[in-house]
């Protein structure tokens, strides 16, 4: 069960030699090690790849479709690489649900109402320098340059 341990770090170290940086994926790879020495799995089945599908129900569907792209390129090179039998997910098993969120776009009589609220807004207690200039400051940088927060 320890060479899941080995497997992964030469899994790691190819990834990053070929320019990945696998900084969030790797925290996945070490709950796949975890499972996988948990449960004893000797070979990789779709029974096993399907039982940590179900571990946490509560996952969004993208970080379910992340979690098991991680679990897809770590048999594929398990199988290209070591020669170890594994199974291997279907590229397109667990898809991501892009959100349909569509921008809204100010109009040009709406930023000029939000500049004239800023330019103009009083206070008379403590935290008026940061409403009064702080936050607008912040507000038109993030207008005028095209940032979002």
């Amino acid at each position: 069960m320890q060479q899941y341990n080995t497997i992964i770090k030469d899994f790691l170290q190819h990834k990053r030699f070929l320019g990945y940086k696998y900084g969030t994926d790797e925290i996945v790879l070490k709950e796949i090690t975890k499972y996988l020495i948990d449960n004893n799995v000797e070979t990789i089945t779709k029974e096993t790849i399907e039982k940590y599908a179900r571990i946490n129900p509560n996952l969004d569907s993208n970080t379910l479709a992340r979690n098991m792209g991680v679990f897809r390129e770590l048999c594929s090179y398990m199988k290209t690489y070591k020669n170890i039998e594994c199974y291997q997910i279907p590229k397109f098993l667990y898809p991501q649900n892009h959100n349909k969120h569509k921008p809204y776009i100010f109009s040009h009589e709406e930023i000029k109402q939000i500049y004239y609220y800023l330019n103009n807004y009083q206070l008379d207690y403590h935290y008026a320098y940061y409403k009064q200039i702080v936050y607008p400051l912040i507000i038109k940088i993030l207008y005028q340059t095209g940032t979002r927060i």
